[in-house]
């Protein structure tokens, strides 16, 4: 049946169960009051319940202390049946703890819409913790909760500015569950876990996330979070973990995509299961490293980092504003592309430098990396060709490659990878300045099996040969043949 609390009037009791058997309605409106200890709606299998509270001053709450136990009331939107709630128009629901959708056979939905509506919750919130849970937070409506868990067939939208779901004073554990943030809405949280599938989605200008302490993305064994930032989304939390630690199977994604969406961070490592997409235009801010086990894919992509650590995959084209330090493999471009480095580059005896050339345009036909410090070299450098479309490149004698730009380079590398080209043709890598003597230069040419004299080509290219500079190794040197 349907129940109407309205105005003045008033309802206190220590249970109420609306949908016990069949399909019950309760409305609070125009400054209606009803309390209880306990709330079931859609209390047993196959029922339905709709609790509604409407405008300024309707009031539901579910927050009594019971003087026996001391416990804190506790209200449940599907328990074994169907529960709604609908919080509307400045309406305010306040409970002990909440679960939205408690057992495998019920659903339960909550929206709270409109400025001034508000769900305060003392404790936790669970969404779809057995069925499937909806929580809808729209319109400048507002949620506070001390921790929740999203589970399995659980969703929770913030979408509008003013719409804020705030867990400060407690985490988020997403299983499999969806979080989206859209069109200005905005989460608080002190630290978040998402795991077995979860994906959070945060997207358009002014949508944010703020989490105080650590974000954790796949971090156990058969588990995978997923953060997607796009169109301006914003997230700024504590160190980021991507995927699980050592040799368990978890895995993490996060994708940054777009101008001004932004992920600013304490720092980040992306673990071996774990990647990193930056692209047009994202940006990764962080205050100290950009820790690499995984992968980092950039497609015209920004980092801003104290440092970056590479012992796993760092690809693309983009800017990064931080030292790099090279242990696994770095490969500018995305088949072509530049990669600028704004920093030092050093490369270790582990670490790969990844060359794919297309054609003769540097950036556009063939991958270059741009240091604007140092480059260190070290390590293997690996050439090889690509089809950009109209067959195979196939480079011919007296073809060059800038491929590497450096204000100074030193060192060497110690293995070199080189296509075969076949033709009585090979190749030779020289280490060269500038005419300014402001830039060094990594150049790859292709030469004739029998060496022609460097100096035949060098002078006239603009470029001098590094001999007699002080701090420079491997002076001109040929390298015939991969190694």
């Amino acid at each position: 049946g349907d129940f109407l609390v309205s105005d003045t009037a008033s309802l206190s009791v220590s249970r109420i169960n609306v949908g016990n058997y069949g399909t019950g309605v309760l409305n609070i409106q125009n400054g209606g009051t009803a309390s209880s200890l306990f709330a079931f709606l859609g209390r047993e299998a196959g029922s339905t319940g709709t609790v509604t509270v409407d405008g300024p001053g309707s009031t539901f709450a579910v927050d009594v202390v019971d003087q026996t136990s001391g416990g804190i009331g506790s209200l449940f939107v599907g328990d074994f049946g169907n529960g709604t709630l609908n919080i509307l128009n400045g309406g305010t629901v306040s409970s002990g703890s909440a679960t939205v959708a408690r057992l495998p056979s019920s659903t339960g939905t909550v929206t709270v819409d409109g400025a001034g509506s508000n769900w305060n919750i003392r404790r936790t919130l669970g969404v779809g913790v057995g069925g499937a849970g909806i929580l809808n937070i729209t319109n400048g409506g507002t949620v506070t909760n001390s921790g929740a868990g999203v589970g399995a067939n659980g969703t929770v939208t913030v979408d509008g500015i003013g719409s804020v779901w705030d867990n400060r004073a407690g985490g988020i554990d997403l299983r499999r569950g969806a979080l989206n943030i859209l069109n200005g809405g905005r989460i608080l949280s002190s630290n978040a876990s998402l795991g077995t599938g979860g994906v959070v989605t945060v997207d358009g200008t002014g949508s944010t996330w703020i989490n105080d302490t650590f974000l954790f993305l796949g971090a156990g064994d058969d588990t995978n979070g997923t953060l997607n930032i796009s169109d301006g989304g914003a997230v700024t939390t504590g160190n980021v973990s991507v995927g699980a630690v050592g040799s368990r199977s978890g895995s993490g994604s996060i994708t940054v995509d777009g101008t001004g969406s932004t992920l600013s961070s304490s720092g980040i490592t992306v673990e071996n299961n774990g990647s990193l997409d930056i692209k047009n235009e994202g940006t990764v801010n962080l205050a100290d490293h950009l820790r690499v086990r995984g992968s980092v894919n950039m497609s015209n992509g920004i980092v801003n980092a104290f440092h970056l650590e590479n012992f796993g995959q760092l690809k693309g084209t983009g800017i990064i504003n931080a030292d790099v330090f090279n242990e696994g493999l770095v490969g500018p471009g995305q088949s072509p592309g530049v990669l600028n480095i704004n920093g030092d580059f050093s490369q270790t005896v582990d670490g790969t430098l990844s060359i794919e050339l297309g054609g003769l345009f540097s950036g556009a036909e063939y991958d270059v990396l741009n240091v604007s410090g140092n480059a260190t070299l070290a390590g293997i450098l690996d050439v090889d060709l690509f089809d950009l479309g109209s067959g195979l490149f196939t480079p011919s004698l007296g073809s060059t490659f800038d491929i590497l730009t450096a204000e100074t380079l030193f060192g060497e590398f110690d293995i070199l990878t080189l296509a075969t080209l076949g033709n009585g043709l090979d190749w030779e890598l020289n280490y060269l300045v500038d005419e300014f003597g402001t830039t060094d230069v990594l150049r790859l040419s292709v030469v004739s099996a029998v060496p022609v004299p460097a100096a035949v080509w060098l002078f006239g290219s603009g470029l001098f040969a590094l001999m007699g500079v002080a701090k420079r190794k491997a002076i001109n040197s040929p390298c015939m043949g991969a190694s």
